[in-house]
């Protein structure tokens, strides 16, 4: 675990079998400024947090065979959202708004397979996808 003045990271990895055959590993890492400054909801008057996440799992079938699978997911939300209706001792009514808020997640899942077919050749088939969404918050 690992953490610094915005954000925290865990990581663990090793071994799934006693024979080593089967490894994985998992990274998460978060950022608490949001939690600092206290703005964790929608109406708050500053958001800023970030979280990533990343697991990976390998079997090593034989000497020469391999597969791979791993999965990724990401969310980043930034913005000031600010707003100031008052009304002045002379009944004028001031209204000032200020939005920038932004949601961006990433999302990414995929595997490989390799294999030696000898000590000449080799091939591996990786296939993924990927879904991305953006939108401002409303």
């Amino acid at each position: 675990m690992h953490m610094d003045l915005i954000s925290a990271n865990a990581v663990a990895n090793g071994p799934l079998d006693h024979r080593g055959k089967v490894t994985a590993s998992i990274g998460i890492r978060r950022s608490y400024i949001d939690w600092l400054l206290g703005s964790t909801g929608p109406d708050a008057p500053l958001i800023g947090n970030t979280h990533d996440i990343n697991a990976r799992v390998d079997y090593k079938e034989n000497q020469k065979t391999q597969w791979s699978f791993w999965a990724y997911n990401g969310r980043d939300k930034f913005g000031l959202q600010q707003r100031i209706s008052e009304t002045d001792s002379l009944g004028r009514f001031l209204d000032i708004g200020i939005k920038l808020i932004t949601n961006w997640q990433n999302t990414l899942i995929g595997g490989k397979w390799s294999h030696e077919f000898n000590s000449n050749h080799f091939g591996s088939i990786t296939a993924g996808m990927i879904g991305t969404e953006y939108r401002d918050w409303e």
